[in-house]
Order: structure tokens, then C-alpha cells, then sequence
């Protein structure tokens, strides 16, 4: 994901860089920096990011939302090392 299509989910999101950030647990700066491109957004993020946007998109799907919340996006938004996160296709459950 580039710094504009980010300015874009966050904008669609109708989110200020500040509450964008809080979301995902870090400052506006840092929001400001990946819009920029003056740093890269890790993997980890983006993959927050775009789940937390579909959510928001598909908010009337149970079974997505049961998924989402089942991830607990902030705690993985805190973790700095790779993790894989295995999802059962069938039921949208994480495995653990």
C-alpha cells in the first residue's frame, strides 16, 4: 500500500490523522510519515489496516465482523515480529 492509497482508506474513513493513529496505536506523525512515504508501512500494519477497513466497509456482515473482533487488532498492532495468523476459510475463525 502506497502513502496515497492510505491518505485514501483513512479520508474515506473520514478519520483525522490523529484518530487514525489512535486506532492503531501510534501518533499522527507517524500517520503523516507513511502518507508521505518518508517510512515504509510494515507488512503487520497494512494488513491492520485494510482488515479494519473492510470491516468498517462491511460492517452488516456478521460473519466478518465475528472474524474481526475474534483477531483482536489492537494486540496484534502492538506486535513489532512477524506472526503468522492462520484463518479457517470455512468458518472465518483464527486459529490458534
Amino acid at each position: 500500500m502506497n502513502g496515497r492509497e492510505l491518505q485514501f482508506i483513512r479520508k474515506f474513513l473520514e478519520m483525522s490523522k490523529a484518530k487514525f493513529g489512535r486506532v492503531f496505536a501510534m501518533n499522527a506523525e507517524v500517520v503523516e510519515q507513511w502518507e508521505n512515504e518518508d517510512v515504509q508501512l510494515p507488512w503487520w500494519r497494512e494488513a491492520n489496516i485494510r482488515l479494519y477497513a473492510m470491516n468498517r466497509v462491511c460492517g452488516d456482515d456478521r460473519e466478518f465482523r465475528k472474524f474481526f473482533t475474534d483477531m483482536n487488532i489492537r494486540l496484534i498492532s502492538r506486535r513489532r515480529k512477524h506472526a503468522l495468523i492462520s484463518i479457517d476459510c470455512e468458518t472465518l475463525r483464527v486459529a490458534s
